[in-house]
């Protein structure tokens, strides 16, 4: 492999993460950067980066200390799910 060519998969590069964040975000310049690519998975790395609990018993007991714990735990919620995209950068 290319050394220049970097893949990486990450709850970060799921597109529906725009829908809660502006385009100046880390996140969606972090997106900008890479090739992005489907790959199967289960949507639940997204507990253990961000609300830091590998294992969710309750969704409504998730906290909602800043606005990205807010839209992701109501897209839960809302039996939406947050995916761990693959991505090559360039």
């Amino acid at each position: 492999m290319n050394s220049r060519h970097l893949p990486c998969a990450s709850w970060m590069m799921d597109y529906q993460l725009r829908q809660f964040l502006s385009e100046n975000s880390g996140i969606v310049r972090f997106q900008h950067r890479y090739l992005l690519y489907p790959r199967f998975t289960t949507g639940k790395a997204v507990f253990t980066f961000v609300f830091n609990k590998p294992f969710i018993e309750k969704l409504e007991d998730l906290p909602e200390d800043t606005s990205l714990l807010h839209a992701i735990k109501y897209h839960y919620l809302n039996g939406k799910y947050i995916y761990e995209q693959g991505g090559v950068f360039f």
